[in-house]
Parts: structure tokens; C-alpha cells; sequence
């Protein structure tokens, strides 16, 4: 059923960017849908954010499409300037081009690195092992070349959330234990 759901949810969101042409009575019923799933589905878990940075439009296009089909809150940037801006929504994952007029994305992804920690991967026509290592020195988590596998990059995605997960339970875990520790080493015991 979920499957299906998704499917339906992928079509009308197809509709209503304007990828599918329908009559405009069905296309208002596929709006009031949307809202009602949209809704639903927002109550039902916390998605991840992903902030998708990049010039190409058609780019930020099919990947904000196909990466709110998988369930992902995004959110775009065509520049820097409003990369920075959208920094204030937390993303918890970064996808970011190197080849981008003004500020290119190695001297943004230094400067993303003082406001978030997340995971950052690069997504670029960038493909000598030079570019690699630079963008990695950068601050940058994985490394993916144009042009690439969408499913190549929803695997590397998961896995880079993932490992963000396990860090901040392991950091809690940590946390608890001191917590146990110095609580134990503070027990007042009668002599």
C-alpha cells in the first residue's frame, strides 16, 4: 500500500509542477489531495532535510523531485548567498555542486562548515582526483562525479544518515554513562 501511496503521491506532485498537463478541474481535485497527503504524511514522521545547492535548475528540478518521492524534506539553493540563507532550515545532509558563478561550492562548503555539521556531498562534473581531494580537504564527506546514478546517490544519502544517527546515539549513550559515573562518584555514604 505504501508503495502505491508513494507512487500516487509522485504523480501529483508531477501535476501540480506542471510535468503532467490534465484537465483544470482534475488538476484543483489533485491539488486538495496533495495538501490532504502532504499533511498526513508530515504528522506521521519527521523527515530528513536535505539542502540541495547547485546552478542548474533542471538539476535541483529532478532531484528535489525524486528525493521528496523517497520521503525527504528539500530544499534548494541555486548560489551560494542563498545556500547560506537556507542554512537557517538545519539540513541534516548537503548536496553541492563545485561549479558555481560568485562563491564556488569548495569555498562554500568551508564556510557551511561554521555554521553545521552535517554531511556534505559534493555533486559535481568535477572528476580528476585532485578536484576529489580538494573537495574532501574542504570539508566535504563523499564525493560523487556527474554524471551519476540516482540510486547511487539515495544509497550513499541513507548511509551518510545513518552514521549521523548512530554518532548522535552513541554521543547520548556517552553522555548517560558520565552522567551514571558522576552520579555514583557523588553518593554520599555513611562512615
Amino acid at each position: 500500500i505504501l508503495m502505491y501511496s508513494n507512487f500516487f503521491y509522485f504523480v501529483i506532485k508531477l501535476i501540480l509542477i506542471g510535468k503532467l498537463k490534465i484537465g483544470e478541474k482534475l488538476t484543483f481535485f489533485c491539488y486538495k489531495i496533495f495538501n490532504l497527503i502532504d499533511k498526513e504524511w508530515k504528522f506521521v514522521e519527521e523527515k530528513y532535510k536535505i539542502l540541495i545547492v547547485d546552478d542548474e535548475q533542471s538539476i535541483l528540478d529532478m532531484l528535489k523531485l525524486q528525493l521528496e518521492f523517497e520521503g525527504y524534506s528539500v530544499y534548494t539553493a541555486g548560489n551560494a548567498a542563498e545556500a547560506l540563507d537556507k542554512l537557517s532550515y538545519s539540513p541534516d545532509i548537503v548536496l553541492l555542486d563545485i561549479n558555481m558563478d560568485g562563491m564556488n561550492g569548495l569555498d562554500l562548503c568551508v564556510s557551511i562548515r561554521d555554521f553545521i555539521s552535517c554531511p556534505i556531498i559534493f555533486l559535481t562534473a568535477r572528476v580528476s582526483e585532485q578536484d576529489k581531494i580538494n573537495g574532501l580537504m574542504a570539508g566535504g564527506d563523499d564525493y560523487i562525479t556527474k554524471p551519476f546514478s540516482v540510486n547511487e546517490l539515495l544509497a550513499r544519502i541513507s548511509a551518510h544518515l545513518r552514521r549521523e544517527q548512530r554518532s548522535h546515539n552513541k554521543t547520548k549513550s556517552k553522555f548517560s554513562e558520565d552522567l551514571i559515573k558522576i552520579g555514583r562518584a557523588h553518593v554520599w555514604t555513611p562512615v
